[in-house]
């Protein structure tokens, strides 16, 4: 069967990459023909690329445009912050030219519209396809399969609004887009609760990196060991002051190294990655002694790997849900938002006893998306 892939594939981001990657390889293994349409707006490729131009969705666009000079230091601003990333923006092109099958790169939904990829079934999913809260994604009509000829199959799997609510302004399309699939599966107990509020039914399923298993993910990270034990810190977006103290507090009591993979430097750690692509992301987690993170796919990684972890979540309910809705399923909500670290260190996560619930939230999802295949 030939099969369509539409997700945030090429953004820069861990997870985003490694849950494309996972449900393109688990499809595949099944013996089908799938490419990621290689969908890549200006919304989603601006943030990445230098440019002196402020993109027109940007919010300091209304102050740009009144005065040169700060069009100047608003570029400047960008050229300094770019210069740094490019050695990490060539390690995940690295990993999405080795790991991706993609079609030809469509810049807009009109050129997708006019040469629409050929396939038996497009699928939309997984991570924040749907989030319309902060990302203009959610709200792309792409996302939602509209370009699918008439007639083919159109499926989500383990789609993710990104937050316990949709955008309000653009409410009645997009439960007019989610009305058009032939099935829906999300990724959060939220999600289930805004496609009710549409009156639309879907099933939870889990993330797509769960469809592989640690020994997949192990070859992919090339098996290599660490030369020394370490504690590892995810720390995505803004600095979380608790996440980085308790990190910095369990090396200390463990006697072992601290090691930062966030896309900032961490002060103290002993190491920082800021530069490395996907693989060693993988890489380091799998090595890693404890893991402190606030990000949805280093929790789930954690898990995968079997690894001891903190996840804490963002100050906003709504960004936490991502986490919360894992953790709840494998009822290790205790991992959340530690208050105590000395008691998170005496009673450590017990995966000889949870193997069972992981076990079924993988073959739930898998036998899922094979039935709506």
């Amino acid at each position: 069967m030939e099969i369509k892939v539409i997700t945030c594939h090429d953004v820069y981001n861990f997870g985003a990459s490694l849950q494309a990657f996972a449900l393109m390889h688990f499809l595949q293994k099944q013996g089908h023909d799938v490419e990621i349409i290689d969908y890549k707006p200006d919304y989603l490729d601006f943030p990445y690329k230098f440019s002196l131009f402020v993109h027109p969705d940007s919010p300091v666009r209304k102050y740009t445009d009144r005065s040169t000079l700060l069009r100047v230091l608003y570029a400047l601003k960008r050229y300094l912050w770019y210069l740094p990333s490019l050695k990490r923006k060539e390690s995940f092109d690295g990993f999405t030219s080795r790991f991706l099958a993609l079609t030809r790169q469509y810049r807009n939904y009109n050129e997708l519209m006019t040469d629409v990829p050929a396939a038996d079934i497009y699928i939309t999913g997984s991570d924040q396809v749907w989030n319309s809260v902060t990302m203009l994604n959610g709200k792309d009509p792409a996302f939602y399969l509209q370009f699918a000829p008439a007639g083919k199959k159109r499926i989500s799997y383990a789609a993710s609004f990104g937050a316990t609510s949709v955008s309000n302004e653009s409410r009645k399309e997009l439960q007019t887009y989610l009305s058009s699939l032939d099935a829906i599966s999300v990724r959060e107990t939220s999600g289930l609760d805004i496609l009710h509020e549409f009156n639309l039914e879907g099933t939870q399923v889990c993330d797509p990196v769960f469809l592989l298993s640690e020994e997949e993910w192990r070859s992919v990270c090339d098996k290599s060991a660490s030369e020394e034990p370490y504690v590892l810190i995810y720390n995505l977006t803004a600095v979380n002051e608790q996440l980085v103290r308790d990190a910095k507090y369990v090396a200390g009591k463990l006697g072992i190294r601290l090691y930062s993979v966030s896309p900032m430097k961490i002060k103290g750690a002993d190491r920082n990655f800021t530069d490395v692509g996907p693989v060693d992301f993988v890489r380091l987690i799998f090595n890693s002694a404890y893991v402190f993170t606030n990000s949805f796919h280093a929790t789930a990684f954690s898990i995968i790997a079997r690894r001891q972890f903190c996840t804490y979540g963002y100050h906003s309910r709504s960004n936490s849900s991502r986490m919360y809705s894992i953790l709840n399923l494998l009822g290790m909500l205790e991992r959340m938002n530690v208050t105590e670290i000395d008691e998170a260190l005496a009673a450590p996560v017990d995966y000889d006893a949870k193997d069972a619930m992981i076990d079924e939230l993988c073959s739930n999802g898998k036998s899922w998306l094979l039935k709506n295949l």
